[in-house]
Parts: C-alpha cells; sequence; structure tokens
C-alpha cells in the first residue's frame, strides 16, 4: 500500500490546484481521474475566458488546463489517468481500479474534486434519440472533433 500525505480525487482545475497548493507546501500528493487525460472542462473550453487577468481573462481553457499540468509535474504531484477510485474508507484509505488491477492507497488527508457536470434543464422531448444538451456538443466538437448533428 503506497502513503501519501494527500490523495486528490479528480484531476480538473480544482484537484490540480489544491494538489499544486499541498505540494507546495512539502506534501506528498498524488491525483486520480477516471479520464485518459487531466484538466476536467477546461480542455473542452476552446474561448477565451472573460474578467480580470487574475482570474486569466483572454485565456483558452485548454491553456489553463496545460499551465496547470505542468505547475502540478514541476510541484512534484503524482498524477494517475485512468484510475477509478473504487471506495473509500474510513482510516483514509482508497482503492483504484488502473487498467483493471485494484490498488490501495493510504492518506493523511483525502480531497474529492469529482469537477462539473452539465445541468440539463427538461423539456419536452429532451431524451429522445440525437437530442443533447450544450456540454455534449462541445464535448463533441471540442475534444473529438465531431460535428454534432
Amino acid at each position: 500500500m503506497e502513503r501519501y500525505n494527500l490523495i486528490v480525487v479528480g484531476a480538473g482545475p480544482a484537484g490540480l490546484s489544491a494538489a499544486i497548493e499541498a505540494a507546495g507546501r512539502g506534501m506528498s500528493v498524488i491525483v486520480f481521474d477516471e479520464n485518459h487525460r487531466p484538466g476536467g472542462q477546461l480542455f473542452k473550453q476552446i474561448h477565451k475566458f472573460f474578467g480580470s487577468k487574475e482570474h486569466k481573462a483572454k485565456i483558452r481553457g485548454f491553456k489553463i488546463g496545460e499551465q496547470l499540468l505542468k505547475e502540478a509535474s514541476d510541484a512534484g504531484v503524482k498524477v494517475q489517468l485512468n484510475s477509478t477510485v473504487t471506495g473509500m474508507y474510513l482510516n483514509n484509505e482508497v482503492t483504484v481500479n488502473h487498467d483493471g488491477q485494484i490498488c490501495h492507497y493510504r492518506g493523511d488527508s483525502i480531497i474529492i474534486a469529482t469537477g462539473a457536470s452539465e445541468n440539463m434543464v427538461p423539456f419536452d422531448g429532451w431524451t429522445l434519440p440525437g437530442v443533447i444538451g450544450a456540454g455534449a456538443a462541445q464535448t463533441m466538437m471540442n475534444l473529438h472533433g465531431v460535428k454534432p448533428g
């Protein structure tokens, strides 16, 4: 069983930011994400952000994701992808399915940062085949290069 000061579940912006801060304070940190690529929703966002410079205005979402990954790597954060956390126990132990193998990890602390998801507004016909939400369309176009329709 591997042991870390901090286990983070989710390699999106919140999970990576928490991991970077913890590693910067000398903690050993591992991040698990079930996806094949980290960054969460940021990699779907090809538009430039709005707001102030300190809030990443005029920077595209996927660029922010790339910056977070570099910062995490530079801080010594271990990011384990294709890894689904299948259990969490009272002694801060987690079980993780990685490539069909169950592994055990223990941490002093655990942060659950499993990210955002689209909140569909039901309307007549919303469950019919081919009807998708904005998030699904964004995923198809920006991640997979497929035009919906």
